[in-house]
């Protein structure tokens, strides 16, 4: 990706990225007091959102999304791995939840439907999620009491 594509895609999404760090969720994260459950969901999310993500790219018939997307980009085996560990606890989801999953997978229909190109901020956006989650990694350890 260009640095100009790199730059574009950075300041469209700042806002977005500020208002993430606003919410009740980032807070209890970086404030290393982080529960098991909202761990869960977040995990419910991000295995829903890249599900779909995944089978949009796969689809997708732009030139420009088959040139970037391929199987090998795929998050869902290491978000299936995690979710399977937290399964035997049997954490229910909230409605809170169940609406922002599904707002998201909306979203990104839409976006898969109307401007097929544009997917690709989502995948930016999403992989630029995982370098930051490998700082954030001994944050989340603390706060979920896990190493």
């Amino acid at each position: 990706m260009s640095q100009r594509a790199t730059e574009t895609l950075k300041l469209s999404t700042r806002a977005l990225h500020e208002q993430v760090e606003a919410t009740p969720f980032a807070k209890a994260f970086f404030n290393k007091e982080l529960s098991m459950q909202s761990y869960a969901g977040y995990l419910r999310l991000m295995t829903a959102m890249h599900s779909c993500l995944e089978v949009m790219l796969g689809k997708s018939k732009d030139p420009l999304v088959r040139a970037v997307w391929s199987p090998k980009y795929s998050r869902l085996p290491a978000l299936y791995e995690d979710y399977l560990w937290l399964r035997p606890q049997l954490i229910p989801d909230s409605s809170g939840l169940i609406r922002a999953i599904l707002a998201a997978l909306s979203h990104i229909r839409l976006v898969a439907e109307e401007a097929p190109v544009a997917i690709l901020g989502c995948v930016y956006v999403l992989w630029g999620s995982t370098k930051g989650a490998v700082a954030l990694k001994p944050l989340a350890e603390v706060a979920l009491g896990v190493s």
